[in-house]
């Protein structure tokens, strides 16, 4: 019954995760490098090999669904998930070659320390044991990934800690942020809202872009598993033994309405799901069960999940698909949203270019022809926003004096023609209170790039090749 540590999402695993460095390894020597004995080698790093069948086990591990597994073939995906695989070897050699090791006393205290397994601020042993038999692992399994992640966590910690950070970039973090500018601008959407789309350009665009109005209408079947339903309202212990069961029958095959049958379970309905519809339901629990089942695409599989604190079966019935026209109002919005977007890309890209030229008038001359105003503003601080919000600001700050920058949000929802005419920097010294904090937050940029020289260097470091022929191989046994 037991499965692979990667599909428990939500255990301790995510929470100890500090991140792995996965190395995007050039692969070279490809095809007739390797001889003999070693056609079962699908990779070497240096002297460490990685035979076919080790590769193979972790590629059967990520817990792929069918239209992943049928893309292995004729996608890179392969050679991507055999790059990350070789960095996550490296990254063991480098713990291996630096000495990290936990001990035994670190990995309890660790885990009792946890407040996944707390109960009343206490370790609890069946919180534990809960734990591992609802996320399908095995104490050893949850342990040894523990370690795993820890060793990674000192890695990263030894790259990075003894770094030390001069003043300087300390008084530049702070700059970012802490900053007093007098500046004008020109409120972009006072332009761009004027603009109108005739029913040509939106019949047109909807023509181009029908098969994204398609929409999917999605039929469920399912079963909510409480220990009222399964008769265990005392005994958690066999509650979730049958939960372990039930999984085990899913995995084996029985259908949705043999277990609902022979657990005595109420089947309840979800009719004609719609992506919208996700949005709309009040209820958290039913809110939370709609957004993780909506994914589903394989009709008839049987899915075993948790939700918050409950566990369900759900079965996707059928999916049908309806299409959408101009009559929708969403779609119509939709449309006149593309073609909004598009204008102001455009116009955007334009008023670049002509700022490049660096007219000394621009912003006046724009002003004039366009018939828009000139406003004024100073700006004291990031969380000034009486003017622009933080995201705005921050692009405001990185604009020189007398230099004019097109400033706009991640959505292009908001645009602005900025000049920025004078900018005042307050200086700081370790007397200044928030002094640490800001030393921790440029240091934590700084690891950054160390990670990034570190990265760098491994790629120089380890000589890794890959048997062509062998990951061939391997694909087309999928």
């Amino acid at each position: 019954m037991i499965r692979s540590i990667g599909k428990s999402t939500k255990s301790i695993l995510l929470k100890l995760l500090v991140g792995i460095l996965i190395l995007p390894f050039i692969f070279w020597g490809m095809g007739d490098i390797f001889r003999g004995g070693n056609q079962n080698i699908v990779a070497t790093i240096d002297s460490e090999k990685i035979h076919s069948q080790e590769f193979v086990n972790f590629v059967n591990k990520l817990d792929l669904n069918e239209k992943q597994i049928s893309q292995l073939k004729s996608s890179g995906m392969l050679e991507q998930i055999l790059s990350e695989y070789i960095g996550k070897k490296i990254i063991d050699l480098e713990i291996s070659y630096y000495n990290i090791v936990v001990s035994d006393k670190s990995l309890k205290e660790m885990i009792i320390n946890d407040e996944t397994f707390h109960k009343n601020g206490k370790f609890s042993r069946t919180e534990y044991e809960k734990f591992l038999i609802t996320n399908n692992l095995t104490a050893p399994m949850l342990e040894k990934n523990i370690m795993e992640q820890e060793k990674k966590r000192q890695l990263l910690s030894y790259l990075s800690d003894g770094a030390v950070i001069p003043n300087f970039l300390i008084q530049y973090e702070y700059n970012k942020k802490n900053q007093e500018k007098q500046l004008q601008y020109i409120d972009l959407s006072e332009l761009y809202n004027k603009k109108k789309y005739s029913d040509k350009e939106i019949n047109e665009t909807f023509e181009k872009n029908k098969k994204f109005y398609t929409e999917k209408l999605k039929s469920y079947s399912y079963a909510i598993l409480t220990p009222k339903n399964l008769n265990f309202e005392n005994n958690d212990t066999q509650f979730f033994k049958k939960l372990d069961e039930i999984e085990n029958d899913i995995l084996d095959g029985k259908s949705f309405e043999k277990i609902s049958s022979e657990n005595k379970l109420p089947v309840l309905r979800i009719d004609n799901l719609k992506l919208n519809d996700l949005n709309k339901e009040e209820d958290k629990n039913n809110s939370a069960l709609l957004s993780k089942i909506f994914p589903y695409e394989d009709e008839n599989k049987i899915e075993f999940l948790k939700v918050g604190e409950n566990f369900y079966i759900v079965k996707l019935e059928k999916i049908d698909l309806k299409q959408n026209d101009l009559s929708n109002k969403e779609v119509k919005d939709s449309i006149i949203s593309q073609l909004s977007l598009v204008y102001k890309l455009q116009s955007n890209t334009n008023i670049v270019k002509e700022i490049n030229k660096n007219k000394k008038d621009f912003l006046k001359d724009f002003s004039t022809k366009n018939n828009l105003l000139i406003k004024s503003a100073k700006i004291k601080g990031v969380n000034d926003k009486s003017n622009f919000d933080e995201t705005i600001i921050k692009k405001i700050f990185e604009i020189k004096d007398g230099e004019i920058g097109l400033i706009t949000d991640n959505s292009f929802s908001k645009n602005y023609l900025i000049l920025s005419e004078k900018t005042k920097f307050s200086s700081i010294d370790k007397n200044f209170s928030k002094f640490d904090t800001l030393e921790k937050t440029t240091k934590l940029g700084n690891a950054q790039e160390i990670y990034s020289l570190y990265d760098r260097n491994l790629n120089n470091k380890y000589e890794v090749k890959v048997n062509q022929k062998v990951l061939d191989r391997i694909k087309n046994s999928f």
